[in-house]
């Protein structure tokens, strides 16, 4: 059974470090374990110390943009209304207003380290009891919604928009009889209708079984020579030297260098029959099968991560809005060279890391489908080889053409 599993209780009673191991234990059991801070209170978002702890033990950590910084903002990241409602298993900590029972067990700090006072004020102190924890089944994602607000709380609080495609039910006012009314005979069931699965050539899916999203398109059999026929790809100077060196066959090239997932819908730099246009706008110029998007090295230099993820979203809407039918593919950001990453003032494979891991909660978020380009061109030290690049950055032709053969290998039947 799914579900979620809240710690609430008070200021240094050890909600986080309970939280971090219970959390890290359901990983080691194989479960998919979502940790997320819902203190709105800084600088009390503990759990973002952790955040290598928890990756390292393929924990998804969800916490406040602004978490450790001087900036206080009573504001909950959408991200948390969309991981709840994806019905995955979860641990969250710092729910305010819930009164769950009691539990009295041992915490186990293992890895944890030992918590850190940082106001003067010392509100936060050693535990002084242990905190409360409650097992919920799926149906306590009302209650969650509820207590938050909603979902209309969650996406407007830092400025996200939550497409929704189907308007809430009316509920009808209720009416009193006149007069008993009769039972009309039951009407005979029909079968329920299945939704149709995409499905990876060589490899079964389970009917009953949806698509997992959040974890990248597996390997595949190779795609049929005119895969790319109907396929534009969307990108930076990368993506260009890609559609340029690797010998791809078909594809439409709607790439320039520099651009960004602001600058493809703003900046006039596709050259059409009819002029100069944005990459999008080159995009919803005729129909596609499959868009492959590259974005987000030009956005390493940005001091926000939460505002590169809310234009890549928005991109991603745009581009499903004008690409209704199309598989989309976001790729992973691809790794510099140790040499550049150890240099440069913001290409660094550290950020590129986080940005992947932003792209990955997208796909997931969006219902798009997950490239692992990036693993396909590192190295062991999880850079690009040296000997791949001139420049640290882009790559010499045979490694496009590795480029290449990883997206060959690894597509989604339609």
């Amino acid at each position: 059974m799914k579900q979620v599993l809240i710690v609430c209780g008070h200021y240094g009673c050890g909600k986080t470090n309970l939280s971090l191991n219970l959390a890290i234990d359901a990983a080691e059991e194989g479960k998919k374990v979502t940790l997320i801070d819902l203190d709105l209170v800084n600088p009390y978002f503990r759990s973002s110390e952790y955040g290598e702890l928890l990756q390292s033990h393929s924990v998804r950590l969800i916490r406040p943009v602004y978490a450790n910084s001087t900036l206080d903002i009573p504001a909950i990241s959408p991200a948390v209304g969309f991981a709840l409602t994806a019905m995955k298993k979860f641990f969250c900590h710092q729910l305010f207003g819930l009164l769950p029972r009691l539990i009295d067990r041992d915490i186990d700090t293992r890895e944890v380290p030992p918590m850190r006072n940082t106001r003067a004020s010392g509100r936060r102190v050693a535990r002084r009891s242990h905190p409360s924890i409650l097992c919920l089944p799926a149906a306590v994602l009302l209650i969650v919604l509820a207590l938050l607000g909603g979902r209309s709380l969650l996406a407007p609080a830092v400025g996200a928009q939550q497409p929704s495609d189907t308007p809430a039910p009316e509920t009808p006012a209720a009416a009193e009889p006149s007069a008993p009314v009769p039972t009309p005979p039951a009407a005979e069931e029909s079968a329920p209708v299945e939704e149709s699965l995409p499905v990876v050539e060589g490899t079964e899916v389970p009917e009953t079984v949806s698509y997992d999203y959040a974890a990248p398109v597996p390997a595949s059999d190779p795609a049929p020579e005119d895969w790319f026929s109907d396929a534009a790809f969307l990108g930076d100077s990368l993506t260009d030297g890609l559609l340029i060196y690797s010998g791809i066959q078909g594809a439409d090239n709607l790439a320039y260098k520099g651009l960004t997932v602001l600058t493809a819908c703003t900046d006039q730099v596709i050259r059409t029959g009819g002029g100069k246009v944005t990459p999008l706008e080159a995009l919803g110029q005729k129909n596609y099968g499959k868009v492959y998007i590259l974005l987000g090295i030009n956005e390493l230099g940005w001091y926000n991560d939460q505002r590169f993820y809310d234009a890549y979203a928005s991109l991603v809407d745009q581009v499903k809005a004008v690409q209704p039918d199309a598989q989309i593919y976001l790729q992973t950001l691809l790794p510099v060279t140790a040499e550049k990453s150890a240099s440069h003032e913001w290409l660094k494979n550290e950020k590129i890391a986080v940005y992947n891991g932003l792209i990955a909660q997208l796909a997931e978020e969006k219902q798009v489908y997950l490239l692992d380009t990036h693993s396909a061109l590192a190295d062991e030290e999880d850079a690009l080889p040296a000997e791949a690049s001139t420049d640290g950055v882009h790559l010499k032709k045979d490694y496009y053409k590795v480029w290449l053969d990883y997206l060959q290998n690894h597509i989604v039947s339609p």
